[in-house]
């Protein structure tokens, strides 16, 4: 059958574990209708394994949800047994959204991507911009109205990505990667001054002694203590990479400022730092 493992391009080939020598026994495939076929609303998908298995789940499931509606059966079916003609034509459609969308990033500031060996997602790093996903998301969301999916939605190491959907129509996807390269070029003009990405630092300084971090308000810590001498160095080499002034002063606190803009009204705006 021909599911989701269609969805490749450049002649790139899926492999199902399943198919590997004594590992069909020892395999549950659980699998939907959804990307595949575009059947997202019908709330259909299936479970292929050994008999023992798939025996119990089916008297779990059917005291959870009984069924799947009868339609949606019958739209499955055929589904299974149709033409399958629309599988290369929508593989074919995603693989262009996938090239337009690289080409589109390649003339954007501090946006980073590999274009996508399948599916019709695109996972973008803007580690550069010095935000994190989420920062990056909502600041987007609020300046230009466009809607990603901060990257830490899927663990830790995705925090610095944020993730685009290529099913969008042209009109759309094309109006969305405009806003979205005018606002890395806002990105590019603050000189990395959006942010520093707090949770990444408040991670390191945890790690390096049970630094507790808030910005703005300084730490709790033991004074000049090994861990506390660390991690003020590795607060002020993010801050420096942010594009703020640190200094520390005569009792050892370190603070970093916002250099002054030439223009008086984005000074006050931009005004600010952080304190160790």
């Amino acid at each position: 059958m021909r599911f989701t493992s269609t969805l490749f391009f450049d002649d790139v080939s899926f492999t199902s574990i399943a198919s590997l020598d004594g590992m069909k026994e020892r395999t549950l495939v659980v699998d939907s209708f959804s990307k595949t076929f575009a059947m997202t609303g019908f709330r259909i998908g299936y479970a292929a394994g050994p008999a023992h298995i798939i025996g119990n789940i089916t008297k779990l499931q059917e005291n959870i949800s009984a069924c799947v509606a009868m339609p949606s059966q019958y739209a499955a079916l055929e589904a299974l047994q149709g033409e399958q003609d629309h599988l290369d034509f929508m593989v074919e459609s995603y693989r262009k959204r996938r090239d337009y969308l690289a080409d589109r990033l390649r003339s954007m500031p501090l946006v980073r991507y590999t274009p996508s060996e399948g599916t019709f997602y695109a996972f973008i790093s803007i580690k550069e911009t010095g935000l994190s996903s989420e920062e990056f998301a909502m600041k987007l969301l609020e300046e230009k109205q466009v809607v990603v999916v901060p990257g830490d939605a899927f663990g830790q190491y995705g925090d610095g990505y944020v993730r685009l959907s290529l099913q969008r129509r042209w009109t759309i996807s094309k109006g969305a990667l405009t806003l979205l390269k005018s606002f890395s070029m806002i990105c590019k003009k603050k000189g990395r001054r959006m942010g520093i990405n707090i949770k990444r630092l408040m991670a390191d300084l945890y790690e390096l002694g049970k630094i507790g971090f808030i910005p703005g308000k300084g730490t709790s810590r033991v004074a000049y203590s090994e861990n506390f001498l660390k991690g003020r160095e590795l607060i002020r080499s993010k801050m420096e990479e942010a594009g703020l002034i640190t200094s520390v002063d005569a009792v050892g606190n370190l603070t970093g400022l916002l250099p002054a803009s030439n223009d008086d009204k984005m000074a006050k705006k931009d005004r600010g730092g952080l304190a160790y």
